[in-house]
């Protein structure tokens, strides 16, 4: 017996190790996705315009825990500070919601 896996579940999985490595809540990602998801529809979009919604959604974090093991050596506690990064960027910097991927800290 085979048992196939789908291209969403996989990437959903990354999303998941994604979570642990920016400190971000379990299942935020997805949360993420589902939200993008439902808006793309709302907003009329075509099946595979939603798709792409999906997949950037869920990829769009993807790579920003690359330099989790430097953060580590560097500080004694790489989540806190990658938590203080996030929070930095992504809701204090109002520049930076322009200058930055939407996502990713500044790498």
């Amino acid at each position: 017996m085979t048992t196939e896996v789908r291209l969403a579940e996989l990437v959903s999985s990354l999303s998941l190790a994604t979570d642990l490595g920016l400190a971000l809540p379990q299942e935020h990602i997805l949360r993420q996705t589902v939200i993008a998801t439902r808006l793309a529809k709302a907003a009329g979009l075509s099946d595979d315009e939603q798709a792409a919604r999906f997949f950037v959604s869920l990829l769009a974090w993807l790579g920003c825990i690359a330099d989790s093991h430097e953060l580590a050596r560097w500080y004694d506690d790489e989540l806190a500070v990658r938590a203080d990064i996030l929070a930095l960027v992504v809701w204090e910097l109002p520049s930076s919601r322009r200058a930055i991927p939407y996502g990713c800290s500044a790498q």
